[in-house]
Protein backbone atom coordinates (compact mmCIF):
# COMPACT_ATOMS: atom_id res chain seq x y z
CA UNK A 1 0.00 0.00 0.00
CA UNK A 2 1.45 3.35 -0.97
CA UNK A 3 1.38 6.43 1.20
CA UNK A 4 -1.30 8.93 0.11
CA UNK A 5 -0.12 12.19 -1.38
CA UNK A 6 -0.07 15.12 1.01
CA UNK A 7 -1.12 18.29 -0.77
CA UNK A 8 -0.62 20.58 2.23
CA UNK A 9 1.88 20.25 5.04
CA UNK A 10 0.19 19.37 8.34
CA UNK A 11 0.20 22.34 10.71
CA UNK A 12 0.82 20.28 13.85
CA UNK A 13 2.81 17.43 12.30
CA UNK A 14 -0.03 14.95 12.67
CA UNK A 15 0.06 11.27 11.77
CA UNK A 16 -2.47 10.60 9.01
CA UNK A 17 -2.84 6.92 9.93
CA UNK A 18 -4.64 6.92 13.27
CA UNK A 19 -5.91 3.84 15.05
CA UNK A 20 -9.59 3.49 15.84
CA UNK A 21 -8.85 4.40 19.47
CA UNK A 22 -6.90 7.53 18.47
CA UNK A 23 -9.72 8.72 16.19
CA UNK A 24 -12.26 8.02 18.91
CA UNK A 25 -10.19 9.96 21.49
CA UNK A 26 -9.81 12.93 19.13
CA UNK A 27 -13.54 12.99 18.44
CA UNK A 28 -14.31 12.80 22.17
CA UNK A 29 -11.92 15.70 22.86
CA UNK A 30 -13.60 17.89 20.24
CA UNK A 31 -17.06 17.05 21.58
CA UNK A 32 -16.05 17.75 25.19
CA UNK A 33 -14.69 21.16 24.20
CA UNK A 34 -17.48 22.15 21.81
CA UNK A 35 -18.43 25.18 23.91
CA UNK A 36 -14.89 26.60 23.92
CA UNK A 37 -14.93 30.06 22.25
CA UNK A 38 -11.88 29.24 20.11
CA UNK A 39 -13.46 26.04 18.79
CA UNK A 40 -16.71 27.90 18.09
CA UNK A 41 -14.82 30.63 16.22
CA UNK A 42 -12.93 28.06 14.13
CA UNK A 43 -16.13 26.16 13.32
CA UNK A 44 -17.92 29.39 12.41
CA UNK A 45 -15.07 30.24 10.01
CA UNK A 46 -15.40 26.81 8.43
CA UNK A 47 -19.18 27.15 8.22
CA UNK A 48 -19.08 30.59 6.58
CA UNK A 49 -16.45 29.44 4.09
CA UNK A 50 -18.40 26.28 3.20
CA UNK A 51 -21.62 28.22 2.67
CA UNK A 52 -19.86 30.86 0.57
CA UNK A 53 -18.25 28.19 -1.60
CA UNK A 54 -21.59 26.38 -1.89
CA UNK A 55 -23.23 29.59 -3.11
CA UNK A 56 -20.48 30.14 -5.67
CA UNK A 57 -20.71 26.52 -6.82
CA UNK A 58 -24.40 26.78 -7.77
CA UNK A 59 -24.21 30.12 -9.57
CA UNK A 60 -24.88 30.23 -13.29
CA UNK A 61 -21.50 29.95 -14.97
CA UNK A 62 -19.88 28.10 -12.06
CA UNK A 63 -16.99 25.96 -13.18
CA UNK A 64 -16.28 22.36 -12.24
CA UNK A 65 -13.56 23.77 -9.98
CA UNK A 66 -16.11 25.95 -8.16
CA UNK A 67 -18.41 22.96 -7.73
CA UNK A 68 -15.57 20.74 -6.55
CA UNK A 69 -14.49 23.29 -3.95
CA UNK A 70 -18.07 23.51 -2.68
CA UNK A 71 -18.37 19.73 -2.49
CA UNK A 72 -15.09 19.37 -0.58
CA UNK A 73 -15.89 22.21 1.80
CA UNK A 74 -19.34 20.80 2.57
CA UNK A 75 -17.86 17.35 3.20
CA UNK A 76 -15.36 18.74 5.74
CA UNK A 77 -18.09 20.93 7.27
CA UNK A 78 -20.30 17.86 7.70
CA UNK A 79 -17.53 15.93 9.46
CA UNK A 80 -16.79 18.86 11.79
CA UNK A 81 -20.45 19.37 12.57
CA UNK A 82 -20.90 15.68 13.39
CA UNK A 83 -17.92 15.79 15.76
CA UNK A 84 -19.40 18.83 17.51
CA UNK A 85 -23.01 17.62 17.68
CA UNK A 86 -22.88 13.87 18.19
CA UNK A 87 -21.50 12.60 21.50
CA UNK A 88 -20.71 9.03 20.54
CA UNK A 89 -21.16 7.44 17.17
CA UNK A 90 -19.33 4.57 15.59
CA UNK A 91 -16.70 6.48 13.63
CA UNK A 92 -16.05 5.76 10.00
CA UNK A 93 -12.56 5.70 8.51
CA UNK A 94 -12.69 9.49 7.99
CA UNK A 95 -14.37 10.49 11.22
Amino acid sequence: MSTPAILCAPLFGQDFHLSHEERQAARKLVYQNRHDPALKALFNLLERSAYRLQGEGVQAGATAHDQGQACGALYVYGLARAWLEVKDETPSEDS
